[in-house]
């Protein structure tokens, strides 16, 4: 995991635009400022350990999990402003908007987002056909939109604000779009961009659905449970923020158990692979899982 980190967090500087000489350099520095923040690459990893078990070398597929890393970048760059999630701190150091301004954070995300578009159709060109690429781009964008991360945060902040809280089947539908969306491409891209079988694709897809509602479950629990220290965020925002939750919805005890059934069904269908097992996603498994059990 290590060795994946460290090519990780140097293709994810690599794969930016050269850095401007006039004073557009300071767009630039607040991209590299949350780059290079201590993010588990969580989303590049996956996609790792996706392509380890397709037997696909990393270096073909790195710019799939570096794109992702430049949206997931961007959401929380966008999350932490006064008018969304109002943070001031991210990862241990003050937010982008609070390090730069909120005009600079803003266009820091838009940067970011478009150089995830990019990046795919640059990088991926060299070692697969444009065709496939297209449809990876494809199933990128409708991820982020829509039908997807914004549609999902859209949903979040007006539930936010409503006296009705979604039931358990609502709930999960959001955090499909708000969270799901994102950690489910690093399963579903690289079968699509290696246009493995029907079969094996579904069941990569529906692992990415249960580690996206373990990921999003063991982010409610930590909002309660964690510190600013652990986080590096502040902690029982979910709570003043009126956000629906896993841990409002079902009660901290009873949020864990889910955690762990969604942990469970991860496991069980990584078991199915055709090899078994994969390392690499298992430790990723319990990256996520093991800080709330």
């Amino acid at each position: 995991m290590e060795t994946y980190l460290n090519t990780i967090r140097s293709a994810l500087i690599d794969y930016l635009p050269e850095k401007p000489q006039d004073q557009r350099h300071i767009l630039y520095d607040s991209m590299v400022y949350m780059l290079q923040t201590k993010s588990k690459c969580i989303r590049p990893l996956l996609v790792c350990a996706v392509s380890e078990y397709l037997n696909e070398p990393i270096e073909k597929t790195l710019a799939l999990g570096c794109a992702l890393e430049y949206v997931h970048t961007y959401s929380l760059i966008h999350d932490d402003l006064p008018a969304m999630d109002n943070d001031d701190w991210r990862r241990g150091q003050e937010a982008c908007h609070i390090a730069f301004g909120e005009d600079v954070a803003i266009l820091s995300g838009d940067c970011l987002q478009i150089y995830a578009i990019e990046c795919l159709a640059t990088q991926l060109i060299k070692h697969y056909d444009a065709k496939r690429i297209v449809s990876v781009i494809v199933e990128f964008s409708k991820a982020l939109g829509l039908y997807g991360m914004a549609g999902g945060q859209h949903l979040d902040l007006f539930f936010s604000n409503c006296d009705v809280k979604p039931d358990q089947p609502v709930f999960e539908s959001i955090n499909q779009l708000k969270t799901g969306a994102l950690l489910s491409l690093p399963f579903s891209l690289p079968a699509l961009l290696l246009n493995t079988s029907k079969t094996e694709a579904q069941l990569l897809k529906k692992i990415g659905i249960h580690f996206g509602f373990l990921f999003q479950a063991a982010d409610d629990i930590l909002d309660v449970i964690g510190t600013k220290e652990s986080l590096g965020k502040t902690p029982q925002k979910d709570i003043k923020q009126h956000k629906a939750t896993v841990v409002d919805l079902l009660g901290l005890d009873q949020a864990k158990v889910y955690a762990k059934e969604q942990q469970e069904q991860c496991l069980a269908l990584i078991a199915q692979l055709k090899e078994g097992s994969s390392e690499l996603l298992e430790q990723l498994l319990s990256v996520v899982y093991r800080p709330i059990c």
